[in-house]
């Protein structure tokens, strides 16, 4: 009966150690948020993800070594590693938002901001729907799966009973380069739009200076946001495209970040 206990708090010591890991992963991806997934919900598909890496990891754990400031290390440690893991995917997100949200600021569109529910964070309309269809493309082109690999994966690259991996000096500068995928995303992936927008704002100026009576203020929002909204249409399958091809991508990017941790 007392081993029977023991192994009972034994796996439930080792469980706390590995689902960390899931935990920060799953509350950095929009699609996994609270507003989205309930905690219940949310913790029962962490603890089902994680429950087949308990036998192997308590092969390597013995209980009498798991001190409670052993343990909290340990967690930290969980919780810092499912940010490294998620932060190049959860960029994608951050960029198909900030494109939306830079178009709707040129045209003017930014004063409709609102809640998002999905990001619990203030977003403009063409941001909801750009992140919205980004976590559709992420879910339907099975890169949640890929996701999934790569985090079982990490277990072996960087185990929960190590605390520091062997660092390559290439890990600073995929993590650096990851701000200017971002940057590159947002500023090259809305270029075509806000060049139009601009265009017709330029155009919007010419006007008025050679028809003064006419009011261009009040003429500048639905035409910037038409020449915007035509352009992207237009753009809208080459945009679609790029954003997929970073869930593509995310895979070979993971692949150098483990060979870096090793």
């Amino acid at each position: 009966m007392f081993d029977l206990i023991s192994e009972g708090k034994h796996i439930i010591t080792v469980l706390a150690m590995i689902i960390p890991r899931f935990l920060t992963v799953m509350a950095l991806i929009p699609i996994f948020s609270k507003n989205f997934l309930p905690g219940m919900l949310r913790n029962g598909m962490a603890i089902s993800l994680t429950i087949i890496l308990v036998p192997p990891v308590m092969l390597k754990v013995k209980m009498t070594e798991l001190a409670m400031p052993n343990l909290t290390l340990i967690i930290l440690k969980e919780v810092m590693v499912g940010f490294l893991l998620s932060l190049p995917l959860v960029i994608t997100f951050w960029a198909a938002e900030a494109i939306g949200a830079y178009i709707d600021n040129q045209r003017g569109a930014s004063m409709a901001s609102s809640m998002d529910p999905l990001t619990n964070e203030q977003t403009t309309p063409l941001g909801q729907l750009f992140i919205r269809a980004h976590t559709t493309f992420f879910l339907a082109s099975g890169s949640f799966l890929v996701l999934l690999d790569l985090i079982y994966t990490s277990y072996i690259t960087w185990p929960v009973t190590e605390f520091f991996p062997t660092f390559s000096p290439n890990v600073v500068n995929i993590y650096l380069g990851l701000l200017d995928r971002f940057m590159w995303l947002v500023i090259v992936l809305s270029a075509p739009v806000i060049i139009s927008m601009m265009l017709a704002e330029l155009a919007l100026a010419l006007i008025s200076r050679f028809a003064p009576q006419l009011n261009v203020f009040f003429l500048a929002m639905p035409v910037k946001s038409a020449m915007g909204i035509f352009i992207l249409i237009i753009y809208l399958p080459l945009l679609v495209s790029n954003l997929m091809g970073q869930l593509d991508g995310y895979h070979d990017l993971m692949e150098q970040m483990g060979r870096a941790f090793r």
